[in-house]
């Protein structure tokens, strides 16, 4: 039978090494393959059933805890958050410190000390809103000072509101012309990363507009309404 299937994993960590060697195992041709999904931690096999059967007890004997484990090597403590979301901060984290990990040694080359250097792991408590770490002495010195460049106040971007008053145009019309505008080019109207896109309503009563928006997103949209508002 030709089947595919996933395995889970628990305490391996370095699933893309684990790839490479078991990818020497699958029928050749392009025939067999194996894929690994790091954030579900598992593979996705595809092959002939005795070929998966293999694959699978070699996973499973491969994924056991040991000292080079960043799962369960070190201690665990808690970093407190005063800024940042710590769902958001452990996804940055672990991005960082996965990537930094040590690399496998080439042939020839001196071995790894099981008891060397591993990367963290880091757990976000949405609870709380606190990381937990586990590793060594050293690995949580160093997401302590991640956590410091990154843990900062956000300066919110501020919205102001103004009241344009037509004389020549209507409402509706100018600002339904001025919402196409803005929504096709929004780059042009955001003045930072965390700012709102501009809005323009229409009052029927006074035949005015309401903007809001940044302080220049609505001195642009000013500009451009004495523009349009002129006696034809």
């Amino acid at each position: 039978l030709f089947i595919t299937t996933t395995v889970q994993v628990e305490h391996m960590n370095d699933l893309r090494n684990a790839r490479n060697a078991l990818t020497r195992i699958v029928t050749g041709s392009n025939i067999g393959n194996v894929t690994e999904v790091p954030d579900a931690k598992a593979f996705v096999v595809t092959d002939f059933a005795p070929n998966v059967v293999a694959i699978y007890r070699l996973i499973k004997h491969m994924d056991r805890p040991n000292v080079t484990s960043s799962t369960t090597a070190g201690q665990t403590v808690a970093v407190e958050l005063a800024h940042a979301v710590a769902v958001e901060a452990a996804s940055t984290l672990t991005q960082l410190f996965s990537s930094s990990a040590p690399a496998p040694q080439a042939r020839g080359r001196a071995p790894v000390s099981p008891y060397g250097p591993t990367a963290p792991r880091i757990v976000a408590d949405a609870r709380t809103n606190r990381l937990l770490v586990t590793g060594t002495p050293e690995a949580i010195t160093k997401v302590r000072e991640a956590v410091a460049l990154i843990d900062v106040p956000v300066e919110a971007a501020k919205t102001e509101v103004a009241l344009v008053l037509l004389h020549n145009t209507k409402a509706p019309e100018t600002a339904e012309v001025l919402t196409a505008l803005v929504r096709s080019s929004p780059a042009l109207w955001r003045s930072g990363p965390r700012s709102a896109m501009p809005a323009v309503v229409a009052d029927h009563q006074s035949n005015g507009l309401l903007l809001s928006g940044s302080a220049e997103a609505i001195r642009a949209l000013q500009a451009l309404i004495g523009q349009m508002d002129k006696a034809r």
